[in-house]
């Protein structure tokens, strides 16, 4: 029976050691496994294109620190036209919203990974309030006034009535404040700045306009953006001109083109904020000739 004993400690030695093999592969598949699901996972949430609440690319600033060069820049009590010229940014703006097309570009917007600033006309946001939530989401919202009133054709007490209105009925849906004003027309003059101050928000105008809301078509909006887009740009369109609607992606690569990122109004006030210079000089300050416009 002794002669019996080697071979048995050989056949145990065996089996433990096909053990340890099976462990060993065991727990290299398990972390195969882990390791794919956290890829697939990573994955999954850059592609949820059609969701307007997917991620995006991370913001190149914070949102405290944009709304805190907003500020800065009411301090100075002057109209924007332009960023200043010195970085690759540019900011696609959106005026007349919210309207039946609105959530259709948020969405687009999305899935492109683009952050955008809308300005809204107030009386339009309560019969659109799920649609103003879903462009505050990731996005800068703005005022516009609350009839597209043109503010240096009424007296200073209704410009600021319309601007209020305005304010409150987005911020009750948004909890946040308002700090921007575009308005109607770009129509402003000294009154129409201070009761903007008042108010508590920077006027925004622009330097590019596609002309979308006066009738042109697809190819002369990306004309418009192709022939003068540059860095520090305002680009001034409307989400509910079909032409535009329709041509996101197109206006999206035309900036990106340009080696230009897509970023918020406030955010490009951070990032690339105009000179004490440019701000002195208006419209000029930003190239533009004529200071006159239609938004």
């Amino acid at each position: 029976m002794a002669a019996e004993d080697p071979p048995r400690s050989s056949q145990t030695a065996r089996r433990q050691a096909i053990r340890r093999r099976r462990a060993v592969a065991l727990a290299v598949a398990a972390a195969v496994v882990v390791l794919l699901v956290i890829v697939i996972s990573s994955s999954g949430g850059t592609h949820r294109s059609g969701d307007a609440s997917a991620a995006v690319t991370p913001p190149p600033v914070a949102a405290r620190t944009a709304d805190a060069a907003v500020r800065r820049l009411l301090k100075q009590g002057k109209p924007v036209y332009c960023g200043g010229r010195s970085k690759p940014y540019v900011a696609l703006t959106f005026d007349d919203g919210p309207g039946p097309s609105t959530a259709q570009a948020v969405r687009t917007l999305a899935g492109l990974q683009v952050p955008a600033t809308f300005f809204l006309i107030g009386k339009q946001v309560t019969p659109f309030r799920e649609t103003v939530a879903l462009e505050a989401r990731g996005n800068a919202v703005g005022n516009h006034t609350f009839h597209h009133t043109q503010l240096t054709a009424v007296s200073l007490v209704d410009a600021g009535r319309e601007i209020a209105d305005t304010s409150k009925a987005i911020t009750a849906i948004t909890h946040q404040p308002v700090r921007l004003l575009r308005p109607p027309l770009g129509s402003r003059n000294p009154g129409v700045d201070a009761v903007a101050r008042a108010e508590g928000v920077l006027e925004v105008h622009w330097d590019i306009d596609v002309h979308d809301i006066e009738g042109a078509n697809a190819q002369k909006v990306l004309a418009a953006i192709n022939h003068q887009a540059k860095p520090g740009s305002i680009i001034l369109m409307h989400e509910n001109a079909p032409q535009t609607l329709g041509s996101l992606g197109a206006i999206v690569a035309a900036v990106r083109a340009r080696h230009l990122r897509p970023v918020t109004v406030p955010q490009l006030m951070a990032l690339d904020p105009p000179s004490p210079q440019q701000l002195a000089a208006g419209p000029r300050g930003c190239g533009l000739r004529d200071p006159e416009a239609t938004g």
